[in-house]
């Protein structure tokens, strides 16, 4: 357990099955801190009701009721003397002074580990319907939060710190996120984004020499756009993460086949998922 002067709470938000349970419960251990939960709020909220979890997040688009009793739970947090660690899409929007974590996977990996967790709550058919169903589920709690509160949860900016996860082990995010924080707390500077070193696809042949990793959002992948030599650093060492500048806008490099088949050839490795099968 790492110990502090004074209490921190730490907001996580982001993709289903980015990994945000296993973060937070090792956030838990290492600050000796308290766990809080949105998930565990709205199951409770859903069993009353005697609906599911899903249906509760339909319902909760028309009855602001429902995300109010909830935000009126963690807006009481800000006053406590405890370490907390809050698992929830909004906390960090009603808790401004926590360290605030967004957490990102490629769609298809969450589809997958979706399906593998078999949560009753998360159950939506067959591998297309489920990514489906994340998507679908991802665009009304944005619409809803964007309609109720005017914030976009899916704005980077909103975040101190910003972990995409895919082929990423749990204690590398955790070793990230850990830093991230100490250096948070004695303000300084550090990387507020990460990408996991297997989800950057090339977009050039050779190897150009930044030193700063910049990139572009496509579908569930991120394009480099400068940097590529020093991912490839960082595919020597297995499931890393890549810290990375975002470039915003449009003008994505068109992506070449031969270009990614080569560069999984000469880097030794697999993407976990087929850049084929890319998906908005």
């Amino acid at each position: 357990m790492h110990r502090i002067n004074r209490s921190l709470i730490i907001t996580i938000s982001g993709d289903l099955g980015s990994g945000k349970s296993v973060l937070a419960k090792a956030l838990v251990d290492y600050w000796g801190a308290e766990a809080y939960s949105t998930g565990t709020i709205q199951r409770k909220m859903a069993e009353e009701r005697g609906i599911t979890t899903l249906e509760l997040n339909r319902l909760a688009e028309t009855d602001k009721s429902i995300d109010d009793e909830i935000d009126g739970n963690f807006a009481k947090l800000s006053q406590t003397d405890r370490n907390l660690v809050v698992d929830s899409r909004m906390a960090w929007h009603f808790i401004p002074e926590s360290f605030k974590i967004k957490l990102e996977v490629n769609p298809v990996l969450a589809a997958e580990r979706i399906i593998a967790a078999n949560r009753e709550n998360e159950k939506y058919g067959d591998f297309d319907a489920t990514l489906k169903g994340l998507k679908d589920r991802k665009s009304s709690e944005r619409e809803r939060f964007q309609k109720y509160y005017n914030v976009d949860i899916e704005d980077q900016d909103n975040y101190d710190l910003v972990i995409e996860t895919t082929d990423v082990t749990p204690q590398a995010i955790q070793i990230v996120t850990n830093d991230a924080i100490k250096d948070w707390l004695i303000q300084k500077p550090y990387d507020h984004f990460w990408v996991g070193a297997r989800n950057l696809l090339p977009s050039k042949n050779k190897r150009d020499l930044h030193n700063t990793v910049t990139v572009m959002r496509k579908d569930g992948f991120y394009v480099i756009l400068n940097g590529h030599k020093r991912v490839t650093k960082s595919l020597d060492r297995e499931y890393s993460l890549v810290p990375c500048v975002r470039v915003p806008g449009k003008g994505i490099p068109d992506l070449n086949k031969d270009i990614i088949n080569i560069w999984q050839e000469k880097n030794r490795f697999k993407f976990a998922v087929d850049p084929s099968r890319l998906t908005d």
